[in-house]
């Protein structure tokens, strides 16, 4: 219905719309639909522009939930930011030649987009231009387009990288989410790829760079857990490839990971790790590294959720800032002696890590285990600090931080690391002094209550009581290891006791 009472028009620009919905034809004559005229209009179902329409504003048909189907006019120059965003219902998009940009968030979570047809000339799409249009699986760009922005495609149903033979960048987050692609290749002429450009496409097996590819941001393939290969064009300059891993030209910097692997063996010719490379490489369970290894940068490990131990090579000095961060399963770390710095933050989140060995002379630093980006720490005895070769147990504050260091000692005693005699007896003292704090451990740990019975922690007063807590929790393994401890250490073939036990048999009331 066609009734110019419904529209609000000043000097050709449609600022309001007071209609009933429906088919909707925007009177000819106007020149730009104003910003929010149509913002929230949950009746309108179909609209016609008029030819000539040359500009549509910030936010026109924010929210037109029903909108199903628009006709744009060949006069049509601009689309204002935000201009059809939330329009679920919008199922197919035609835009015509005229248009050189499109702006932030124009047809973001437009989800029943199917059908989309960009005009030649487009030079830009903008930021989250069309995010969260999860119907899209398809769609050519034509060759005008050189640049696609931050966001641009974020969760989009694409099944293919749509290419553009003048496009040269791909910027932040252009096509992360993209839940259904599965193999990228990287068209020639782009040059960079920015961080998180593929973020979290999680089907995505599998990368091909182009020759002219200069510049990988580490991030850009952030969360693809799937992704175990990259490719490289011969005839790149920057990068190669070394058996699915993206190094540099010379093969000394290993660039990135794919987050899809499960064994890696760093490639000799590697001396430095770059930041980030296994970031987020959950899926990754043993990385084997060469001699020649020099320097791992920050972040390098961060968020490896499978690893539980790492043989660093000797020839290492030097870890980055956040190299082990968020490692929730590593269990130890022997630093090899040749370390000269370990960077803050190195093994905040690391929250299974039992003890750290540190090369001879080289001090613990607390700030090791907090974020490198907090306040200096003074201390960081409210964390649960691993037992660390060169700090002893009367250095640190807490009970807890103690308890949970000579958990540490323990297993590293264990695993056959050696001490220093003055850190060592400190806390034989301690754990002797404190037995009431490891009954969980010596329960459910059959190795860490072998460690207590071969050193004779465990008094002849404390048996019985363990023995209890033993039947009473249905450990039946730790209540047998105690019996026989019970019988091997107190049994009355002790000649000592032996000596006792005849003296009380006699009667000395006489």
């Amino acid at each position: 219905m066609i009734n110019n009472n419904d529209f609000l028009i000043e000097k050709n620009v449609l600022l309001k719309y007071k209609g009933d919905g429906g088919l909707v034809a925007v009177p000819e004559g106007v020149a730009a639909i104003g910003q929010r005229a149509f913002a929230g209009c949950m009746t309108l179902i179909e609209l016609e522009l008029p030819e000539s329409l040359e500009e549509i504003g910030t936010e026109a048909f924010y929210g037109c939930g029903r909108l199903s189907k628009v006709k744009f006019p060949k006069t049509m120059k601009k689309i204002g930011g935000s201009a059809f965003y939330g329009c679920r219902e919008l199922s197919s998009l035609s835009l015509l030649k005229g248009l050189t940009e499109i702006e932030e968030n124009a047809f973001s979570g437009c989800q029943s987009l199917r059908d989309l047809t960009l005009p030649e000339g487009l030079v830009r799409i903008n930021r989250s231009a069309f995010a969260s249009c999860r119907s899209l699986a398809e769609l050519a760009l034509p060759d005008s387009v050189t640049s696609i922005g931050e966001f641009s495609f974020f969760d989009c149903g694409l099944t293919r990288l749509p290419v553009a033979r003048g496009l040269k960048k791909m910027e932040r987050s252009a096509f992360s989410r993209c839940q259904s692609l599965t193999h990228v290749t990287i068209p020639q002429g782009v040059e960079t790829l920015e961080r998180g450009v593929f973020y979290g496409c999680a089907k995505l097996t599998d990368v091909t760079l182009s020759e002219t590819v200069t510049e990988v941001d580490k991030g850009a393939f952030l969360e693809c857990y799937n992704l175990v290969r990259i490719h490289v064009a011969p005839g790149n300059e920057n990068y190669r490839e070394i058996d699915g891993l993206l190094c540099s030209r010379d093969g000394a910097r290993l660039v990135y990971c794919p987050n899809g692997l499960t064994r890696v063996t760093v490639p000799k010719t590697v001396t430095e790790i770059d930041f980030e490379a296994f970031a987020c490489a959950n899926n990754l369970e043993e990385i084997t590294f060469p001699e020649g290894l020099q320097r791992t940068g920050d972040r390098a490990f961060s968020r490896c959720g499978k690893i539980t131990q790492l043989d660093l090579p000797g020839s290492l000095t030097e870890l980055g800032e956040a190299v082990f961060e968020g490692c929730n399963r590593l269990t130890s770390m022997a630093i090899p002696d040749n370390v000269k710095h370990i960077g803050a933050g190195a093994f905040h989140k690391c929250s299974a890590l039992l003890w750290i060995k540190l090369p001879q002379g080289m001090s613990h630093d607390l700030r090791w285990f907090v974020n490198p980006h907090d306040p200096e720490c003074r201390s960081a005895d409210h964390t649960t600090i691993p037992f660390i070769t060169t700090r002893d147990v009367s250095d640190i504050r807490s009970n807890m931080g103690r308890r949970y260091a000579a958990i540490g000692f323990i297993r590293a005693d264990i695993d056959g690391i050696m001490v220093e005699t003055r850190i060592r007896e400190g806390y034989m003292e301690y754990i002797r002094n404190h037995l009431d704090l490891f009954h969980r451990e010596m329960m459910t740990d059959m190795e860490f209550l072998r460690w207590m019975t071969d050193h004779r922690m465990i008094k002849m007063n404390d048996i019985e009581n363990l023995l209890a807590i033993a039947s009473a929790g249905g450990y039946t393994a730790a209540s047998a290891a105690l019996l026989d401890y019970q019988k091997e250490t107190f049994s009355p073939k002790n000649p000592d006791q032996m000596i006792d036990l005849r003296f009380e048999q006699f009667d000395l009331s006489l």
